[in-house]
């Protein structure tokens, strides 16, 4: 990976050192910042996909990056027969490691030939999902044409059944979060709207089996907790209030700021669940 990293473009944020999917959606939050001091709300956002990332990958297009970036032939003979190990000429399997390092820097040139050949700053990407902001200057259906020619220089496709473009006086989403740019320049995050729901049914469901016995109180502390502190990441204020409401209805737990139970409700909870335990366990015999 350090031999890769010259070759991608600051915004490329999965799976490198001190990056990840926050640090994509600040770097979009703080372009989108940057458009509106420069031309307002005026713009498109260009939300682009490529089409079968990973099973779609170019065996050939992996190997000439090899060529360029990986000099010394003996460590240059190890990754071309890691990537000879996937039968065929085209696919890399997910969840492995090495396909994750070769598939975060596969599009680097076709990052590379958006910054710079086709001068647009406020282009970042996490995976395959890209965000490119657009100038009202600049057609973006054309850019998106040149886009999809260069990718499939290097055997990507773009999915353009996927993709998007959508004026910036709407709200968009990218990466299942919901982005707004205010006519004041404020962009407002929203977490994904299915999550609340689920999150409601995942409470009731530790209630049921919290009095059951099957989960116990530390099970039930760091499920409020993670689930809660999903929301937090995002302009989600009102929805986190809600969930507290929600735990505070069903379990009785008053939470603190980090969203965990507090030591007085901790210990309380302790001999409850001692007591209906015994109680389950002396009604099973």
């Amino acid at each position: 990976m350090p031999l890769y990293l010259p070759d991608m473009i600051y915004e490329n944020g999965a799976s490198l050192p001190d990056k990840g999917f926050h640090f994509g959606m600040r770097m979009l939050a703080d372009d989108l910042r940057e458009h509106y001091r420069r031309y307002g709300r005026e713009g498109w956002v260009l939300l682009m996909d490529y089409k079968q990332f990973f099973p779609s990958a170019s065996h050939a297009a992996i190997f000439d990056r090899h060529k360029k970036l990986l000099r010394h032939p003996n460590i240059r003979e190890i990754a071309d027969k890691i990537v000879r190990t996937v039968p065929g000429e085209y696919g890399l399997p997910l969840g492995v490691e090495v396909s994750q390092m070769e598939m975060v820097g596969l599009p680097s040139p076709v990052d590379n030939f958006i910054k710079c050949q086709l001068h647009i700053k406020g282009a970042s990407h996490y995976m395959d999902d890209y965000p490119i902001l657009i100038p009202p200057h600049r057609d973006p259906k054309e850019i998106l044409n040149k886009i999809v020619e260069k990718a499939a220089e290097y055997g990507l496709t773009v999915n353009l059944a996927k993709t998007h473009i959508c004026p910036l006086t709407k709200p968009f989403k990218y990466c299942k979060a919901k982005f707004r740019l205010t006519e004041t320049g404020k962009v407002v995050i929203n977490g994904n709207r299915k999550s609340v729901p689920r999150a409601r049914h995942k409470f009731k469901a530790l209630k049921r089996m919290y009095d059951s016995g099957e989960r116990t109180f530390e099970d039930v502390r760091t499920s409020i907790q993670g689930s809660i502190a999903y929301f937090e990441n995002y302009n989600d204020h009102n929805r986190v209030l809600k969930l507290r409401r929600l735990v505070y209805s069903l379990f009785g737990f008053k939470l603190d700021k980090r969203h965990n139970i507090i030591k007085e409700d901790y210990d309380q909870c302790d001999m409850y669940f001692s007591n209906a335990f015994e109680e389950w366990a002396f009604a099973g015999t």
